[in-house]
């Protein structure tokens, strides 16, 4: 019998180009209970996993009504790389900044210090003294990338 790597299956579910659908259900069979109460639950698919040039900004408004947003900004957080859509108000790109210590800017608009966004779950809220779970998991993220970068 063939052990199966949940890591390995969830990356290969979640790849760009992967089947939506199931990457959904993959998910929903290992959801965190707080996700049952998320502003998502109902909402059609396509809102949380836009195509290629489409905008996620229905995503993200609802996100930021979501009473469970910064949990769910947190899991996703966890998830790795491979972890495609919208999740707890943030985009791929956006979760890609936070784990790298960037600022993090906002969807479909260049960066500039106009426009960078300091939320909760970001190196900058982190350096500006904010220490909740989020920011210091960032602050983590950051720091790994930053030893791993000097490792090599």
């Amino acid at each position: 019998m063939v052990a199966v790597d949940p890591l390995a299956e969830l990356a290969a579910l979640m790849a760009p180009g992967a089947d939506v659908e199931c990457e959904v259900a993959f998910i929903m069979e290992r959801r965190p209970r707080w996700q049952a109460q998320g502003a998502c639950v109902g909402q059609p698919l396509e809102v949380f996993f836009p195509e290629r040039g489409q905008s996620s900004r229905q995503a993200i408004d609802l996100c930021r009504r979501c009473p469970v947003m910064l949990a769910c900004r947190a899991w996703s957080l966890e998830q790795g790389t491979e972890l495609v859509g919208v999740f707890g108000g943030w985009t791929g790109l956006q979760r890609r900044q936070a784990r790298e210590g960037r600022s993090i800017t906002e969807p479909g608009r260049k960066p500039g210090p106009d426009r960078q966004v300091a939320e909760h779950g970001s190196v900058t809220r982190y350096r500006q003294g904010c220490k909740c779970e989020l920011c210091r998991a960032a602050n983590r993220a950051r720091r790994a990338a930053w030893e791993d970068r000097r490792a090599s």
